[in-house]
């Protein structure tokens, strides 16, 4: 049995993030089409000790203790739902209750872990791994350097041929857990905290496609 840990979760969309005047702690009013699914307010990077969905297009969300003094580069809003879409959010973390993966859900993960595995680390599998992570270490100029995405897009490549040589040994899998394809949507690299944002499409056997950003 394969456990799930990773999770999945839609970004909602945002119009507008504004300073609330004159109120103690920093607080950051926001706003969207649709925010009442929202599970999590993340500022820098970092989870908002406290929000409050003051309608269903205003949250009012506390800006982190450490981040009191500084500017605002980032803020995203964080759904309970997932519907395998553009807006997806992938991250690493346990629950309290273990369950099983399946279906897309089981072919993300499989595949986001192929993905960022690096060859030769694993004493059992040394050949696995698409080796995404070696991107990180790439001196980049823009964000869109022509470096980074080539590394990028050899890695969804390989981490694609992997998988569906894997799955070819497997006869238990159903057609949404079996990858046809894998497309690189966009790669972005944050020159200043050398980090990657990549969107990744992919294609079950099924025909369903799901899309996740992963934040490196």
């Amino acid at each position: 049995m394969d456990i799930q840990y990773i999770q999945f979760n839609d970004l909602l969309s945002l119009t507008s993030v504004d300073e609330v005047p004159d109120y103690s702690p920093r607080a950051l009013r926001i706003t969207g089409p649709n925010l009442t699914t929202a599970a999590e307010v993340v500022i820098n990077d970092e989870s908002s000790p406290s929000f409050v969905i003051a309608s269903a297009n205003v949250i009012i969300a506390q800006v982190p203790a450490d981040q009191a003094t500084q500017a605002i580069r980032a803020v995203s809003v964080v759904s309970s739902e997932f519907r395998f879409v553009r807006e997806s959010l992938v991250s690493f973390r346990l629950g309290k209750e273990s369950k099983k993966a399946s279906g897309l859900i089981y072919l993300m993960q499989a595949y986001t872990k192929l993905l960022l595995s690096t060859p030769y680390y694993d004493a059992f599998a040394t050949s696995l791994g698409g080796g995404a992570l070696e991107a990180l270490g790439t001196n980049a100029d823009s964000p869109v350097d022509a470096s980074v995405v080539s590394v990028v897009t050899r890695s969804v490549n390989v981490a694609a041929d992997q998988m569906r040589s894997l799955q070819a040994r497997q006869s238990r899998l159903s057609d949404d857990e079996r990858l046809l394809a894998a497309n690189l949507l966009g790669c972005r690299y944050n020159v200043v905290i050398t980090g990657l944002d990549v969107r990744v499409e992919l294609i079950a056997q099924s025909g369903k496609t799901a899309i996740a950003s992963l934040g490196l």
